[in-house]
C-alpha cells in the first residue's frame, strides 16, 4: 500500500496555496513509516522528515489515504521518491499557482504535488490529463485523483485529524 498524507497548513505560504488552488490541502507527501514522511517542502527541499519536524508546527489538519497496489508498484514508487532526496524545492512553480498558468518550473527541482503525481504516474496508478503539465498539478488535483481511484481500486481513507 502507498500511503499519502494531505496537509492543511496554517502558515502564510500554506494559506496562499490553499486560496490559489481552492482546496483545504496545501501539501501532500508520502508516509513511508508511521513517524516519517518523504516529500518536497520549501525548507529542505525533497527530504525524509519526522512528524515532529519544525516544518509541521503550523499544521491544522491532515488526511491520510492508503492506495492499494502491487508490491512491485510500491517498490518502484519508493525507489523513485527516495532517488529524489536532496533535490531542491521548486518555489517558482508555486508562484505560478498564484499568478496563473505559467510554466516557471526549474528542472531538477520539485514541489510536493509534482513529485507525488509523477511517482503515481510512473507506476500507472494515476493518469494525468495530457493537457495539464505535471508542473501545474496542485495538492487539490492529487487529492481529487486519489479520491477518484476509489471507484476503480480499493482505496481506503485511513484518517482525518483536525489539529487546531
Amino acid at each position: 500500500m502507498i500511503t499519502l498524507r494531505f496537509v492543511e497548513g496554517g502558515g502564510w505560504d500554506s494559506k496562499v496555496i490553499r486560496w490559489a488552488t481552492r482546496c483545504p490541502w496545501s501539501h501532500v507527501e508520502y508516509m513511508w513509516s508511521d513517524t516519517e514522511t518523504l516529500g518536497a517542502m520549501l525548507q529542505g527541499g525533497v527530504a525524509i522528515r519526522n512528524l515532529t519536524d519544525k516544518n509541521y508546527k503550523n499544521i491544522t489538519a491532515t488526511e491520510i489515504w492508503g492506495i492499494e497496489c502491487t508490491a512491485d508498484q510500491e517498490k518502484q514508487f519508493r525507489i523513485f521518491l527516495f532517488s529524489q532526496t536532496g533535490k531542491p524545492y521548486d518555489w517558482r512553480a508555486i508562484v505560478s499557482f498564484v499568478l496563473g498558468s505559467r510554466i516557471w518550473t526549474k528542472v531538477g527541482a520539485w514541489f510536493c504535488s509534482k513529485i507525488a503525481a509523477d511517482g503515481l504516474e510512473i507506476i500507472d496508478l494515476l493518469k494525468l490529463p495530457s493537457n495539464i503539465p505535471v508542473s501545474l498539478i496542485t495538492p487539490r488535483d492529487v487529492w481529487m485523483e486519489i479520491a477518484a481511484l476509489s471507484i476503480t481500486r480499493l482505496t481506503v481513507k485511513l484518517d482525518f485529524k483536525r489539529l487546531k
